[in-house]
């Protein structure tokens, strides 16, 4: 029977855990929340806001202004790079921001605008854009990070195709 206590223990505490995730759960979407309409906010200088699930209509005097696509690349060096990507009303980018990512700590997490100002240079940009890194594209890489670049390129024009 002394093989039945360390079981027991090993259960209770797996048991502990798993209560713990599903009412933490929660909490955590709505705070993904709070944070994507936070900066969705900050993108877009708007309080005028509608969540659709799949993104947001900015409105600006009760009528449609654009909209803050929330899209998702798998093509990052790490995996995932969530994405909110704010476009006005003639597809032109207004704002790109970083929600979620496992970039590398020090090359690729400069993605995020509080890092470092390369996801300043989408603002602007059109369909007519080159979506490439330079010289043969429009949009500087991060050096150490074409991977992560190429992801976030790529995934910001995906936006912008028909």
């Amino acid at each position: 029977m002394k093989v039945a206590r360390p079981v027991l223990l090993a259960l209770a505490l797996a048991l502990v855990m798993a209560v713990g995730e599903r009412q933490s759960r929660d909490v955590i979407a709505a705070n993904r929340e709070y944070h994507a309409l936070k900066l969705v906010r900050e993108m877009t200088g708007s309080d005028d806001i509608v969540d659709t699930g799949t993104g947001f209509v900015i409105q600006r005097r009760g009528m449609p202004a654009g909209f803050v696509h929330r899209i998702s690349t798998p093509e990052g060096y790490n995996g995932n790079i969530d994405l909110l990507v704010a476009v006005d009303m003639s597809q032109t980018v207004m704002a790109v921001r970083v929600t979620d990512h496992r970039e590398t700590p020090g090359l690729g997490d400069r993605i995020e605008h509080d890092v470092s100002s390369w996801i300043d240079q989408f603002e602007g940009s059109t369909e007519k854009n080159q979506w490439a890194v330079k010289p043969g594209g429009d949009f500087d890489a991060i050096t150490g990070a074409t991977i992560t670049s190429r992801a976030v390129i790529s995934a910001v024009e995906e936006t912008l195709l028909p």
